[in-house]
């Protein structure tokens, strides 16, 4: 297995860098055996209360190896060769690289990114948050429906995963119980679609398991050439309300009607 480092920037928030590492440890496979803290000096007196708390996290799979670097205040340059610099030090380690942009104020961020440019990243974690009230305390306290921690790298939100199994042709998503009820609700809403990330064409069987937070569709791979030129689609990843409505009919989710 390959050495991984995780970069993460602090500001303001000191919950803000705790809760985007834990967050990026149980919802993504990634298990840093380095973290490396960029702090801005105004910020100073915060650190040892934040280094604690990484190096908490941490404990949970491997022996602590937290370390902070400091960087001038406002100084996106100074930010951006104190970061080049350690991760060309890991490049030649030959470890995987995961940067989390969630607790930086601009002109950490901007430097950090400018600099990278080009730089052969895992990973660019970010904790979106829908708002500012009631955040400041653990990632698992927050209530998930505020909160998606997004990959910019891959362009995906990493606590809705999906998997594709091609020869099966069953699809596992797994969804927050939120999702699952805005899939529910916009099935209801004739007309709408639902963008499903697989490229699944006249879904047989939809199963939804709340408890679980797990949408299950599967499909007759023997049938999908022929089904996807029987039908038009925006995109061969986009099934229709038909498609989804039939998929509940046939779970016992809804009666069937003439459409």
């Amino acid at each position: 297995m390959a050495n991984q480092a995780y970069i993460t920037l602090m500001g303001r928030s000191g919950w803000a860098v705790l809760n985007s590492f834990y967050a990026s440890i149980i919802e993504t496979d990634y298990r840093p055996d380095q973290v490396h803290l960029i702090y801005e000096s105004e910020y100073a007196n915060d650190l040892d209360p934040v280094m604690r708390g990484l190096e908490i996290i941490q404990s949970s799979y491997i022996t602590p190896n937290v370390k902070a670097l400091k960087v001038p205040n406002w100084d996106a340059h100074a930010t951006g060769h104190t970061i080049r610099e350690l991760v060309q030090d890991l490049q030649k380690e030959k470890s995987e690289i995961a940067l989390d942009i969630t607790g930086g104020r601009k002109a950490l961020v901007t430097g950090a990114l400018l600099t990278l440019k080009g730089e052969s990243m895992k990973h660019i974690f970010y904790l979106a948050i829908d708002t500012t009230e009631g955040v400041a305390k653990p990632y698992l306290m927050i209530a998930k429906r505020v909160q998606k921690l997004m990959d910019i790298i891959t362009n995906a939100f990493q606590n809705e995963k999906m998997a594709l199994d091609t020869k099966t042709g069953e699809t596992n998503l797994l969804l927050s119980r939120e999702c699952v009820m805005v899939l529910l609700n916009q099935v209801y809403s004739r007309g709408e679609k639902i963008v499903v990330k697989a490229p699944l064409v006249g879904v047989d069987i939809l199963e939804l398991d709340l408890q679980n937070q797990k949408v299950v569709m599967k499909t007759d791979r023997s049938n999908y050439e022929k089904k996807s030129r029987a039908h038009e689609y925006e995109g061969s990843d986009h099934p229709t309300y038909s498609d989804l409505r039939r998929c509940l009919c046939h779970c016992g989710v809804l009666e069937y009607e003439n459409e």
